[in-house]
C-alpha cells in the first residue's frame, strides 16, 4: 500500500526513475497531482509500472501503489482491453493471440496442459510458456514431473494489476480449487509474475492460501547440485542476467539463483548498472501505449548490457523477450535461462524468440484489421465475471 503519511512530496521517486527522467521541478508537482488525486496522464499512461520508485523512494512509502490504485478505480469504471484480460471469456486476448500459429500443435499440448494427473507437485508453466512460447517447456530437463497450464490456471495477475484485492482475491481462490483438484500442494514457477502472486500476493490477501512456490531456477540449482543435470557443455561467454521487475520485492534470494546456476554452467556473469532490486524494466508493458517509450527503454537496457561487457543477456520471463531486438542492435543475443541450461546440458534448443515474437505481432495486428471492434472493446472484471463495458 501507498503509505500517504510517510510521502515527503519530494518527487525523489520521479526524478530518479530510468523511463520518465523528470526534472526535479516537474517531478514535486506530478507527485502532488498524484497524491491528491488529480494527475494526467503524464505519469499514470507513461509508466511502466515496475515499481523500480518504490526502490529508491527515501521514506519506502510505496510510490508505485499509488498510481496503481488511480488505475484501479478508473478501469473498474471504464475497462481495459481485452488483450489485457488472461480468460477464455473474452474473445481475443494475448494468449488467444499466440495460439494463431501452430495452432493444432499446440491445442494438443493444451489439452494435456489443462487435464494433468494427479500430483502434489506440478510444473506451472504460466500463460507464455503454455500460448506462445511453448518450445521452452517442451525438452527433457521437465519430465520428471507433470505440467498444468493454460487460462483455467492463469496467476490472476491481469485481475491484481488491473482490478485490485477484491478481484484478485476471488481469482486467487479459483486457481486454489483448481490446484486442489489434482492435489497439488507445490508449484514450480517459469514464470517471475507467477511467482510474486502465488509466493507472495495470495498468501498476503486469502486466508487458506497454501500452495508453496520455487522458482524453476531453484529446481535446476538442485537438479544440478544432485547430480541429476550435469554441464557437459560448459559456457563460455560473459552473460549478464536481466532481473524480472515481478521479483523486487521478494527477498535478495531470488535474484542469486539464476546467477549461481549461471555460473555453474561456466558462464562469466557481468552486472549491468541496475540490477537485482533496483532493476530497470525491459520496456514490455509500455509497447501497447507508447511504443516509442518502450523502445527506447529497452535500448537503454541493451546499451547497459553492452557496457558491463556481456555477449549474452539472460532473461527469466518471457515478456522481457522485448529486449531482444535492442540487443541485437548491440551485438548480444538473447536468451532465456531455459535454454542456457539446455546449451549446457549439451542440446540444442530452437531458440525462436524473434520468429515468435514476430508471428505474435502478426497475429493481433491481423485481428485487429479484420475485427476493428477487437481493438475498441473494454472489459472489467466484476465479482470474478469478465463483463463488456458498453462502447
Amino acid at each position: 500500500m501507498f503509505d500517504q503519511k510517510a510521502c515527503k512530496r519530494c518527487g525523489a521517486c520521479l526524478i530518479a526513475c530510468p523511463a520518465l527522467q523528470m526534472t526535479k521541478d516537474r517531478a514535486r508537482q506530478e507527485i502532488l497531482r498524484l497524491v491528491d488525486r488529480e494527475a494526467d496522464d503524464l505519469v499514470l499512461a507513461n509508466c511502466a509500472g515496475c515499481a523500480y520508485c518504490d526502490s529508491i523512494c527515501p521514506t519506502q512509502s510505496n510510490p508505485s501503489e499509488l498510481r496503481k490504485d488511480i488505475l484501479r478505480a478508473r478501469n473498474r469504471k471504464t475497462g481495459v482491453s481485452g488483450l489485457r484480460i488472461i480468460s477464455e471469456d473474452v474473445p481475443f486476448n494475448i494468449m488467444s493471440a499466440g495460439l494463431e500459429t501452430e495452432k493444432e500443435a499446440k491445442l494438443k499440448r493444451l489439452d494435456i496442459l489443462k487435464h494433468p494427473p494427479p500430483a502434489s507437485e506440478v510444473f506451472y508453466l504460466g500463460c507464455a510458456l503454455s500460448y506462445i512460447y511453448t518450445d521452452l517447456a517442451q525438452n527433457k530437463l521437465f519430465e520428471k514431473l507433470p505440467a498444468v497450464g493454460g487460462m483455467q490456471y492463469c496467476c490472476g495477475a491481469y485481475a491484481w494489476h488491473a482490478f485490485g484485492e477484491k478481484e484478485a482475491q476471488i481469482r486467487g481462490r479459483q486457481l486454489l480449487a483448481e490446484l486442489k483438484k489434482t492435489g497439488v500442494k507445490s508449484v514450480i514457477t517459469f514464470c517471475p509474475e507467477c511467482e510474486d502472486m502465488l509466493g507472495h500476493i495470495y498468501p498476503s490477501i486469502i486466508d487458506g492460501f497454501d500452495i508453496s512456490t520455487r522458482s524453476v531456477t531453484d529446481y535446476l540449482w538442485e537438479e544440478h547440485q544432485g547430480g541429476r543435470l550435469p554441464f557437459t557443455q560448459p559456457l563460455s561467454d560473459k552473460v549478464t542476467f536481466h532481473d524480472s521487475c515481478a521479483w523486487r520485492k521478494l527477498g535478495p534470494r531470488i535474484f542469486e539463483s539464476p546467477r549461481r546456476l549461471l555460473r555453474a554452467m561456466g558462464a562469466e556473469v557481468v552486472e549491468m548498472k541496475h540490477n537485482r532490486e533496483k532493476t530497470m524494466c525491459c520496456g514490455a508493458p509500455l509497447i501497447g501505449r507508447n511504443s516509442q517509450m518502450a523502445a527506447g527503454i529497452a535500448e537503454k537496457r541493451a546499451r547497459e548490457a553492452r557496457d558491463a561487457g556481456a555477449k549474452v543477456v539472460a532473461v527469466g520471463c518471457a515478456g522481457c523477450f522485448s529486449l531482444s531486438g535492442a540487443a541485437t542492435k548491440q551485438g548480444l543475443e538473447t536468451y532465456h535461462l531455459l535454454e542456457l541450461v539446455q546449451m549446457a546440458a549439451g542440446d540444442k534448443p530452437p531458440h525462436r524468440i524473434e520468429e515468435i515474437k514476430t508471428q505474435l505481432v502478426g497475429s493481433v495486428i491481423s485481428a485487429m484489421t479484420s475485427d476493428a471492434s477487437l481493438a475498441s472493446k473494454k472489459y472489467i472484471l466484476k465479482d470474478g465475471v469478465v463483463v463488456g463495458v458498453p462502447g
